[in-house]
């Protein structure tokens, strides 16, 4: 007597997808992601260091000293020594602010981020990861000649939403670029590598 087996029963087959191939997508669609995430980071870092050198290009152009008036009556006047300390007040002041932005060039921190990360513990988010990081030369997988690993590149890690990290390190030409994940616990940040290429 024949057995009335559906033809749609799984029941003795055995899976067609093996869990190495799933994991292996899962792998390629996560680095998918993160990739589309930097490319966006990049773009965003690159226009705050256009708009940067423009408004330093302005500064230099914009905050010239004014000529003293013409005549010797008018070079002692009071009018003009407060316009002389208002323009060098004003100067320091942008000054100072441009050097801010400067450091902060490397930071897509958000208001909202900081919040956080000071509520999980750090005082000075941007500060600590940067130091954490640097003193994590272990996390870096390339080697130099004599076979040592180099460390990162202070003014080249770049703080993206957290909790991500690019770096570069290297000593020269030599090093790479890597991509990082952080997780902020009560008196330590740990850190994990995602993605890493080394330069030519």
């Amino acid at each position: 007597m024949r057995s009335s087996k559906s033809p749609w029963s799984t029941r003795g087959r055995r899976s067609s997808a093996s869990p190495a191939l799933l994991v292996a997508l899962a792998g390629v669609v996560l680095t998918t992601f993160l990739l589309v995430r930097l490319r966006a980071a990049e773009s965003q870092l690159a226009d705050s260091r256009a708009w940067t050198r423009s408004l330093i290009d302005s500064l230099t152009t914009s905050l010239e000293e004014l000529p003293p008036p013409v005549g010797s009556e008018g070079r002692d006047s009071l009018y003009w020594r407060w316009v002389a300390v208002e323009t060098r007040m004003e100067s320091r002041r942008l000054k100072s602010e441009l050097r801010e932005v400067q450091q902060r060039r490397g930071d897509l921190l958000t208001a909202a981020d900081l919040a956080q990360l000071k509520d999980s513990g750090l005082r000075d988010p941007a500060a600590e990861l940067r130091d954490s990081l640097r003193a994590r030369p272990d996390l870096v997988p390339f080697k130099d000649r004599g076979g040592s690993r180099m460390g990162f590149v202070p003014d080249r890690i770049v703080l993206l939403e957290p909790p991500y990290v690019f770096a570069h390190a290297g000593n020269g030409p030599k090093g790479g670029d890597i991509l990082l994940a952080y997780d902020v616990r009560p008196g330590r940040v740990r850190w994990r590598k995602l993605w890493w290429a080394a330069s030519e």
